[in-house]
């Protein structure tokens, strides 16, 4: 399994059998604000290549201040759009 992960303070992507391809990297992040939102997201970049599988790839969201995960979101079946 590839896995992408998010915390507080700390963005890492791990890539596992990287293929001929640019590797992905977490991009932007707009994480939890105070009070109510539902706006965060997480944008992930494949150097430009675009439409790049991303079958096998998970995101991890970890707790910033226990450094425990709360949510994985598996992506297979998603793949970048066509800028990448």
């Amino acid at each position: 399994m590839k896995i992408l992960s998010a915390s507080a303070g700390m963005l890492t992507a791990l890539s596992i059998g990287v293929s001929a391809h640019a590797d992905l990297v977490i991009n932007e992040v707009d994480a939890d604000q105070s009070g109510t939102d539902t706006a965060e997201f997480i944008e992930l970049f494949d150097g430009g290549d675009g439409n790049t599988s991303l079958d096998g790839y998970s995101l991890v969201f970890f707790n910033g201040s226990s450094d425990t995960a709360y949510e994985t979101v598996a992506l297979t079946g998603y793949s970048t759009d066509a800028d990448g």
